[in-house]
């Protein structure tokens, strides 16, 4: 398993955009932020973020309750309500 993940595998690994992934590093559907890059912050750079944490976040945001099972409502978060 790599140490890192790219910005662009995340947004493969997602079917998401770049911009997407900067919007959910403030916070997701899911109410919970998606971890900060370790490194590569700076504009131009490739950002890195540690495998471990995004394996702790999907985790944290997919994990399956026994309950949660019958729900398939989609959750919109906050920032989406006011557009």
């Amino acid at each position: 398993m790599e140490k890192y993940l790219t910005s662009n595998a995340i947004c493969k690994k997602y079917d998401i955009c770049k911009r997407t992934l900067s919007r959910w590093e403030i916070m997701t559907p899911w109410g919970i932020p998606f971890p900060a890059p370790a490194f590569g912050n700076t504009p131009g750079a490739v950002k890195r973020y540690l495998t471990i944490e995004v394996k702790k976040w999907e985790r944290k945001c997919f994990k399956k309750n026994d309950e949660d099972t019958e729900t398939t409502d989609v959750i919109e978060p906050e920032y989406l309500k006011a557009i």
